[in-house]
């Protein structure tokens, strides 16, 4: 009570913080020099890295996020929260900017670099979202769920036209790819999770 106004002040500071340390790790995505796809895809893949060594972070920042505490929170400390994840945004959009500049996206996607992004990261926060939630994903068949992740991030940037695109489809070529980009850029395996067993059908 000597620092910090109220206890929910408290949890965004210490949320603030761990943002802070999120920015080394996406600056090595961002920075490398890679295609803008893959450089994003890079990110992505630096964000599970985190989320998989870090979760409790995770899951204070879901918790910092809900409406009983950002919204008890000053306004002070919400500020000082969103400033310090603008580098992080920053990043992200300026691949998409590059994007846009060097024909990578079409320019009649109809989104700025600043909404775009909102897509793969609402995509990526849904899927921490539901993994933290212990037998939610197994229940829809997701056993691997970090892979699908993945996936479904392929499809949504071969729906903005982001080239080059993504063939999916092609189980023998999926797995390599995000393999080699986080080699490259991490020089680690690509965050995986051990498969889950799905609950048994009841029929």
């Amino acid at each position: 009570y000597l620092y910090f106004a109220s206890k929910e002040d408290l949890l965004v500071a210490l949320s603030t913080r761990n943002c802070l340390s999120r920015v080394e790790l996406f600056e090595r995505a961002a920075r490398w020099p890679g295609p803008t796809r893959e450089r994003l895809l890079a990110i992505a893949l630096a964000d599970l890295m985190l989320v998989r060594e870090q979760p409790e972070h995770f899951r204070l920042m879901q918790y910092v996020f809900t409406e009983v505490i950002w919204q008890a929170a000053s306004e002070a400390a919400r500020q000082r929260s969103l400033l310090a994840s603008a580098p992080l945004r920053a990043l992200i959009e300026g691949i998409v900017a590059e994007a846009y500049r060097n024909g990578d996206l079409p320019a009649n996607t109809g989104l700025t670099p600043q909404t775009l992004t909102i897509g793969p990261w609402t995509l990526c926060l849904g899927m921490h979202t539901l993994l933290h939630a212990e037998g939610v994903l197994e229940h829809h068949g997701a056993v691997d769920p970090y892979r699908l992740l993945v996936q479904h991030l392929q499809h949504l940037l071969n729906g903005y036209g982001w080239t080059p695109l993504s063939d999916v489809s092609d189980e023998a070529a999926f797995d390599p790819h995000p393999e080699r980009i986080s080699q490259a850029v991490f020089g680690v395996p690509w965050p995986r999770l051990a498969p889950r067993t799905p609950p048994p059908n009841p029929a």
